[in-house]
């Protein structure tokens, strides 16, 4: 059986699953279901310049090399040689084998490696697995809106690397997309060119690109034994797009031992020359490609389709309805936007700079184990925003809308959301006004064996948001 009923803010939390379901016939009659098209388009470049003491990451959205958009210092912790920096745009991860401990990066003398110990080559290489240890890896994670970063709903589409290869070493990258496994790639210098086959990543054979015929087991030899390595097609390149697109970048040393640099051994030709990338690139960087991804186009008075979850993952199916704009001046324009499901969680992004007082309908059932007495006496987990630029330690307990105005049974809109002093703007960093709030619930048990219930909500958006239950 069903039943509605209002949640207080203190709820308890639990860990829920998602499973979206929409009602036959509930859309109105000027409502269609969109068919999405995803959309590419460039977005900048982020670049990552080192010197002997230290890097800086810089966002430059219009790839024109004027002053960054965003900069983000690297430098190395005296005592430790780990890597200090603030991950605002890129994360920087290290670890040994299959450790759960990330926090190895270290930075040395202009050079990125893992830190297995704390003094010596360990402070600025990433080595590949000995008889007494396992391989190491570098991972960068870049700061999407995946991960509530500044990159927001960009993607990285390609890399160009400056790698510092000793001892014939052979690199593997693997580049990540919502924690999925979408290529991987392969650097090779001495005797390990033409050795191997490709790595098998995601069902497909890595790229192999052979730096050189190298096999360097010396002391550092300023740029003689350094790579520029091309990772999944950069655009400036002969080779097509690779329809690669990813937020997370692992480098494993195969063999020897590598370091991530950025021009701080001077300029690297490979012996052959690649064709230069973009002139606003700060000389001997690397070079990340950023693309913005959308997932389609929605109009007023759409739906977008329903995206899967996963009872086993936690993981919610979730749809989103485009009510009409709040302010009568603002012309209604489809917009692209993006849609994210994840562990107890829901995301749409659009930009933030078109049509901002677009409004949001979102469609969710969450499925969980809240006690043997649900629905009548066991508290629910609220239902919490975060809005893109939002810390996810921020995030905002969701009240009953106020004044919800109804067309055929359907909510259009929330009275005066604009420009009623009484609703706040959640969060002021955004254009416009962010406001969020729950139109409706209902509670039915799925299965009292297990104490399993189905929670419908409806919330009421205005603005990009990250809705969470439980979290």
């Amino acid at each position: 059986m069903g039943t509605l009923r209002r949640l207080g803010a203190g709820a308890a939390a639990a860990a829920v699953a998602v499973t979206l379901v929409i009602a036959p016939g509930s859309a109105g009659a000027a409502d269609t279901i969109n068919t999405p098209t995803p959309t590419f388009t460039a977005a900048g470049l982020l670049t990552l310049k080192t010197t002997s003491t230290g890097g800086t990451f810089a966002l430059d959205k219009g790839r024109d090399g004027g002053t960054p958009d965003a900069t983000q210092a690297v430098t190395g912790v005296k005592s430790t040689c780990l890597i200090s920096t603030n991950d605002s745009l890129v994360a920087v991860d290290g670890r040994v084998g299959t450790s759960v401990t990330s926090d190895l990066a270290s930075f040395q003398d202009g050079s990125i490696g893992v830190a297995e110990k704390r003094t010596g080559t360990s402070c600025y290489q990433v080595n590949a697995a000995t008889s007494t240890s396992a391989a190491e890896t570098l991972t960068l994670r870049f700061a999407t809106a995946a991960l509530g970063g500044a990159l927001g709903s960009s993607l990285v589409s390609s890399a160009l690397l400056d790698v510092e290869l000793k001892q014939s070493a052979r690199v593997l990258a693997t580049a990540y997309r919502d924690g999925v496994a979408k290529g991987g790639f392969e650097v090779r210098s001495g005797s390990t060119i033409g050795t191997y086959p490709g790595v098998s990543v995601g069902g497909n054979a890595s790229v192999v690109f052979n730096c050189n015929s190298r096999a360097d087991s010396g002391p550092d030899s300023g740029p003689s034994d350094n790579c520029r390595w091309p990772i999944s097609s950069p655009s400036w390149l002969p080779a097509a797009d690779d329809g690669v697109y990813f937020d997370t970048l692992e480098l494993t040393a195969l063999n020897g031992s590598f370091s991530l640099e950025g021009g701080s051994d001077g300029a690297v030709t490979n012996g052959a020359v690649l064709p230069a990338p973009p002139s606003a690139v700060p000389a001997g960087a690397n070079v990340f490609e950023l693309t913005g991804v959308s997932d389609g186009v929605l109009g007023c008075f759409e739906y977008t389709p329903v995206i899967p979850g996963s009872t086993t993952t936690l993981t919610p199916s979730v749809s989103v309805r485009r009510l009409g704009n709040a302010s009568a001046g603002e012309l209604c324009v489809p917009v692209n936007y993006t849609m994210r499901n994840g562990v107890q969680e829901a995301r749409f992004l659009k930009s933030l700079t078109a049509q901002t007082s677009a409004q949001f309908v979102f469609t969710l059932t969450w499925t969980g184990p809240f006690g043997t007495a649900v629905p009548t006496t066991t508290a629910l987990p609220e239902t919490t925003a975060n809005y893109e630029t939002a810390d996810a330690r921020d995030a905002i307990p969701l009240g009953w809308c106020p004044d919800p105005v109804y067309d055929s049974g359907q909510l259009s809109g929330i009275t005066d959301v604009l420009t009623n002093a009484a609703i706040p703007d959640q969060d002021t960093v955004l254009t416009g006004k962010q406001f969020s709030c729950v139109v409706s619930r209902s509670t039915t048990v799925v299965n009292a064996a297990t104490d399993y219930v189905e929670v419908v909500e409806q919330v009421y958006v205005l603005g990009d948001i990250l809705l969470q239950k439980g979290r």
